[in-house]
């Protein structure tokens, strides 16, 4: 193998390993805020913040419904995006 071929290939080694770096910090970053937003919903819809009264439960219930509207949305780009990484994975190895 030539010097210069070796150089390369050293070069675009550690410019995978640069990019993979920035992409587990982008996943970590995201998945801190995942679990917040997960956290702060179960600590939402626990059974102490249901109530005793009918004021209280009525609020318990529109709060449920928000959080399930938010969670759905939520689905839908989630779906949305394993979709497009389902096809731009099989575009990837069918021309390859």
């Amino acid at each position: 193998m030539s010097a210069e071929l070796s150089v390369w290939l050293t070069c675009a080694c550690e410019c995978r390993q640069e990019k993979l770096e920035r992409l587990a910090a982008r996943f970590d970053r995201k998945a801190g805020m995942r679990e917040e937003f997960l956290s702060e919903n179960q600590r939402l819809v626990a059974p102490e913040n249901f109530g005793y009264d009918l004021a209280a439960v009525q609020k318990a219930v529109k709060l449920h419904e928000a959080i399930e509207i938010d969670i759905n949305a939520y689905e839908e780009r989630v779906q949305r995006r394993s979709c497009l990484w389902r096809r731009n994975w099989r575009l990837k190895n069918t021309t390859t």
